[in-house]
């Protein structure tokens, strides 16, 4: 087993360009893993593909972000926010003209791997912000579930979206020729509960997702979240089948 690589706890394809594990924490073999069996899959698809066209957040190879589902459509991003390219088939021209909207088919297994990259992702962040053992015992079933998910186990992640993208919006300033806006791109937040429940809360633009790294069920963080905020997480089970 070797530990030859730099671990990005953040995907480069949602904008995490500095952030990283020194070599020793992660090795090559699950960074290659996650990166091709389960990154690559989740940010090409809904919901984060589309925010990644919206703002043009490159691969980690510094390609443009592209989705694509042969041979119904497939979106380009462009130097300019909030427009793409779209290539489709007459059929979805029609619909899009039509229903005025366009609505992807959606795989289910993607909730699936969205959590074990959550899991991961917060696993690793743990390293960074609080300097705690991701291997300790009490992370056994979250690091399962994210890297060998036994068949018929289960896991939750909890999921919303930001009203307005005013909220995204961290300073704006006007010049001669247009405003100019600095957004949050990506953010994540650490908590530990009075239940001894270490939750990950990480957003990328609009997205909203929260993780459990102690046991299955974020039911109590959700309720919580629900009764401070302006907007609501909605729970979602996974179960490898």
């Amino acid at each position: 087993m070797t530990f030859s690589t730099f671990e990005h706890p953040v995907p480069q394809s949602l904008g995490n360009d500095d952030l990283t594990l020194d070599p020793g924490f992660v090795c090559d073999s699950c960074n290659q893993y996650f990166g091709s069996k389960v990154e690559a899959k989740v940010l090409g698809t809904p919901p984060f593909v589309v925010d990644r066209l919206r703002v043009n957040v490159p691969t980690k190879k510094g390609k443009p972000p592209r989705l694509s589902h042969p041979p119904h459509v497939e979106l380009f991003a462009t130097p300019f926010r909030n427009q793409l390219v779209m290539a489709a088939s007459p059929e979805i021209w029609s619909s899009v003209k039509k229903e005025g909207m366009l609505v992807l088919p959606r795989d289910a297994s993607i909730d699936f791997l969205t959590t074990r990259m959550l899991i991961k992702i917060g696993l690793e962040l743990l390293l960074v912000s609080s300097k705690r053992d991701s291997y300790d015992s009490q992370f056994d079933r979250a690091r399962a579930f994210a890297r060998f998910p036994s068949l018929g186990s289960h896991w939750e992640i909890a999921f919303g979206q930001y009203p307005s993208e005013l909220d995204l919006q961290i300073s704006r300033r006007e010049d001669e020729l247009s405003p100019l806006i600095t957004e949050q791109l990506y953010r994540y937040e650490m908590g530990e509960m009075l239940n001894g429940d270490i939750v990950l809360s990480f957003m990328f633009l609009s997205n909203v997702f929260a993780c459990n790294l102690v046991r299955p069920s974020i039911s109590d963080y959700s309720k919580q979240f629900n009764l401070r905020n302006t907007f609501s997480l909605r729970e979602i089970v996974v179960t490898c089948n």
